[in-house]
């Protein structure tokens, strides 16, 4: 082996390491955005999972949407009988108990601009708009509408991230913070 035949063995050795050590360079200062948004990342036997989103919620929705002064029947279910069933659902199909708690959300909005003539029979927004429609209508401050925002963002990502896995305990936090926003505008298109 000359000379040229070593440069040539070395730079081929080395060619792809060198490349991802480039690459990391470039990207390090977009890694952490990257992985706060993970909810798993795999590799090989490593499995980290990541639950602070549903984590946050959950603690802003205990600090910022009120409890019910009274039990609130939620699409013509009980509380209770509607957690119930959505904890039933997520031992068998997590990302249909995240979708499911969402259109729980949903429809108590619809219910309760409807009842405060805050939009019209005909009309079936979509999420966005509906937000838009509650703070509106004043049944959202600031901080209960970026709750609505974050359940809202979550419930995207177990419907188009097919591939994502989602705890136990994220789903459970995830369904616990959309019943409360369920039961509270409940509360709120009863009272108004």
């Amino acid at each position: 082996m000359n000379w040229l035949e070593f440069i040539a063995s070395l730079v081929s050795a080395t060619a792809w390491p060198i490349c991802l050590l480039v690459f990391f360079l470039l990207l390090k200062p977009e890694v952490p955005t990257l992985v706060n948004g993970l909810r798993r990342l795999k590799y090989r036997d490593l499995e980290l999972e990541f639950e602070k989103t549903s984590k946050a919620i959950a603690e802003q929705t205990k600090e910022h949407i009120p409890a019910p002064d009274r039990p609130v029947t939620i699409a013509g279910q009980s509380g209770e009988d509607a957690s119930r069933r959505l904890s039933y659902v997520s031992d068998f199909a997590p990302r249909s108990a995240i979708i499911e708690a969402w259109l729980l959300v949903e429809s108590a909005a619809i219910d309760a601009l409807r009842r405060s003539n805050a939009m019209t029979a005909k009309s079936s927004p979509g999420p966005m708009r509906l937000r838009d429609h509650l703070v509106k209508a004043g049944f959202l401050d600031p901080k209960q509408q970026a709750v609505f925002e974050q359940l809202r963002m979550l419930r995207n990502e177990a419907v188009h991230a097919t591939d994502a896995e989602f705890s136990s305990t994220a789903v459970a936090n995830y369904v616990d913070s959309a019943l409360q926003m369920a039961i509270y505008l409940e509360e709120r298109a009863n009272t108004s």
